[in-house]
C-alpha cells in the first residue's frame, strides 16, 4: 500500500495531531515516515527606508531555524520510534511551503502525504490561506487531510508544551 509517507509539520497542534495519526497508520501498514518542516528563507524587513538594528544575520536566522526545526522534528520522531516506526527528518528553506512539500514528496519517492487541517472557513481561510488546500491540487500522490478531534488536539498541545521546541523566528527578526 504505502511504503513511504511524507508528514509535513508547521509546529501547530493540528500538524502534530496529523503526525500522530500518520505514526499510527505507518505502524499498521509497515510504512516509513519522512517528517518535514519547511521554513521561509531569510528576508530583511524594511520599514520606511530603514531596517531595525536588532535583526539576526542571515547565518543566525538559518542556525536558529534549523535548531528549532531539529528539536521539533526530533520530538515527533521520538513518537514514531516509540511506536516502532522507522522515521527520517528533513528541514527545507523554501518560499512556498506547498511547493516544497510536493517537491519533497517526489524527491523522497513517497506514496502518501499526511497533513493536518486547522479547520478554518470563510474569511479566516480566505485571508490566512491554507497550505493543505494548496498541496492537494499540486500533489501527484494522495493527500490524507487529518482533521483532529478535541482529544487529539489536547494530546498534541501536551506534547508541544512538554517539548523545548520553539517556533522558528519569523522573517529576519
Amino acid at each position: 500500500m504505502y511504503e513511504r509517507i511524507l508528514v509535513p509539520s508547521d509546529g501547530s497542534p493540528a500538524s502534530v495531531a496529523a503526525t500522530l495519526h500518520a505514526v499510527a497508520l505507518a505502524r499498521q501498514t509497515g510504512s516509513e515516515l519522512f517528517l518535514l518542516q519547511v521554513i521561509p528563507p531569510y528576508q530583511v524587513p524594511v520599514y520606511l527606508e530603514y531596517a531595525p538594528m536588532n535583526l539576526h544575520t542571515e547565518e543566525e536566522y538559518v542556525r536558529l531555524c534549523e535548531q528549532s526545526a531539529d528539536r521539533h522534528l526530533a520530538m515527533l520522531a521520538a513518537q514514531a520510534e516509540e511506536a516502532g516506526v522507522k522515521c527520517n527528518r528533513k528541514v527545507m528553506f523554501h518560499p512556498g511551503a506547498a511547493q516544497a512539500i510536493t517537491d519533497a514528496a517526489s524527491e523522497l519517492f513517497c506514496q502518501l502525504i499526511v497533513m493536518g487541517s486547522h479547520g478554518r472557513s470563510g474569511l479566516g481561510r480566505l485571508f490566512l490561506g491554507s497550505v493543505t488546500s494548496r498541496v492537494v491540487p499540486l500533489s501527484r500522490i494522495p493527500v490524507l487531510v487529518h482533521r483532529a478531534t478535541e482529544a487529539e488536539l489536547a494530546t498534541a498541545e501536551g506534547l508541544l508544551a512538554s517539548s523545548t521546541a520553539a517556533p522558528p523566528p519569523a522573517g529576519g527578526s
